[in-house]
């Protein structure tokens, strides 16, 4: 794969990760989605949107909508989530290399 696509996969994995660690509330239900560990390496939280990679965070909020849809998108709370750099999880735990990165959408 070239280094493009990697960090495409890259990319796609850590919205895929954000979307997993956020718990989300619309209607009086709250729902918590499930986690992974990526032990040893520590992500970077975050406690809104705003705090994620402007790219991201749009790639996020476009994948929800058209996920979801404008309405009920709009009755939903971010409360938390990671962030996760690839490059540093790989100099931590060089295992996660080989990981085939399981996009929940």
């Amino acid at each position: 794969m070239t280094q493009a696509l990697l960090k495409q996969a890259g990319l796609a994995a850590t919205v895929a990760l954000i979307c997993l660690a956020h718990i989300v509330q619309a209607q009086q239900i709250s729902k918590r989605a499930g986690g992974i560990s990526l032990n040893p390496y520590s992500p970077k939280s975050v406690a809104s949107l705003e705090q994620l990679p402007p790219r991201i965070g749009k790639t996020l909020v476009t994948h929800l909508v058209a996920r979801l849809g404008d309405e009920f998108y709009s009755r939903l709370t971010f409360r938390n989530g990671d962030v996760v750099n690839f490059d540093d999880l790989y100099r931590v735990y060089p295992e996660a290399r080989h990981y085939q990165w399981k996009v929940f959408a």
